[in-house]
């Protein structure tokens, strides 16, 4: 699948459940657009067994050209994984025909939010987003630092935490900015005290300092190399010492990924009052047109 293939007829792209069969198009497709470091791979079987959400490919020409992925998060919360779509089929529909596919199976099976995240460039998606009826509810900017220090005051949370650091990150000037929503494994989803308690599970989420604050963060190996991820932090009146700590628990924890230069990653609300806190606690903003990003969303 590349740019020099020619289409082979003018005909309308159809949209149908995804097959395991499909498998090998579809991570060709996900190689070809998103390159060979994207979050998907480890996702496709996931997404064939959706039982509630479904993962739906488009076909044209006898070829699965593009795909497209809807996910119930939670009662009443849906997510668009992806859209994609073989750069050779662009401008034909595609992309249109697989999202009016899962608006179709969100309002058959849905309920609540249906949500999705969209990069500043992408303009044909915000063309798209409108013509569906999405609306931008917040904008965020990628923000990088890189692992300092060796003291820090994170411990894990336990279950017997839960409803002090929930209200503890309600009280968070980041709650206000995003009405409470946190980003999860590149999901965007409430942040209720049901989806904390899976986090304090998962080992991803931490009080700072005896209770002063609390984060939701993973350390991973990463594909380039080890990542701190920061999907949440609510450290009331008090979020750029937070911001300088991450960086040494980064040092502290991520020294056994590996020996490449780690980073920690962390898409936060544009907001005028938040950006230069974090500058000034050594994070920045990623070099990249890739940088911005706005989460959409249609209710009903």
């Amino acid at each position: 699948m590349n740019g020099a293939h020619e289409p082979e007829s003018d005909a309308f792209p159809t949209v149908r459940r995804a097959q395991p069969e499909d498998c090998p198009a579809i991570l060709e497709l996900m190689r070809s657009v998103y390159g060979d470091y994207n979050p998907y791979f480890d996702e496709l079987d996931a997404w064939l067994a959706d039982e509630v959400g479904q993962l739906g490919v488009a076909v044209l020409d006898d070829k699965v050209v593009g795909f497209g992925k809807l996910t119930c998060l939670a009662p009443g919360e849906w997510w668009i994984e992806s859209i994609a779509v073989d750069k050779a089929y662009r401008r034909r529909g595609v992309a249109r025909t697989l999202g009016f596919y899962g608006l179709s199976l969100w309002h058959e099976r849905g309920s609540g939010s249906l949500r999705a995240l969209i990069a500043g460039y992408n303009d044909p998606s915000f063309s798209y987003g409108e013509a569906f009826q999405f609306h931008r509810s917040a904008r965020y900017v990628h923000l990088l630092a890189s692992p300092e220090g060796t003291t820090h005051g994170f411990r894990p949370l336990t279950a017997a935490d839960r409803d002090w650091a929930h209200e503890r990150l309600t009280r968070s000037a980041l709650w206000q900015h995003t009405a409470g929503l946190v980003e999860c494994r590149w999901k965007w989803q409430s942040l209720t005290p049901e989806f904390l308690s899976k986090l304090i599970d998962a080992g991803e989420a931490f009080a700072w300092r005896g209770g002063e604050g609390v984060a939701c963060m993973w350390r991973r190996r990463g594909v380039k190399e080890p990542e701190l991820r920061v999907w949440f932090a609510g450290a009331p009146g008090n979020l750029g010492e937070m911001a300088r700590e991450f960086r040494a628990f980064a040092a502290t924890q991520l020294r056994d990924f590996g020996p490449e230069p780690s980073v920690i990653h962390w898409r936060v609300p544009d907001v005028p009052e938040l950006i230069p806190t974090l500058e000034a606690s050594g994070f920045r903003k990623r070099e990249s047109f890739e940088n911005t990003f706005y989460l959409v969303e249609y209710q009903k």
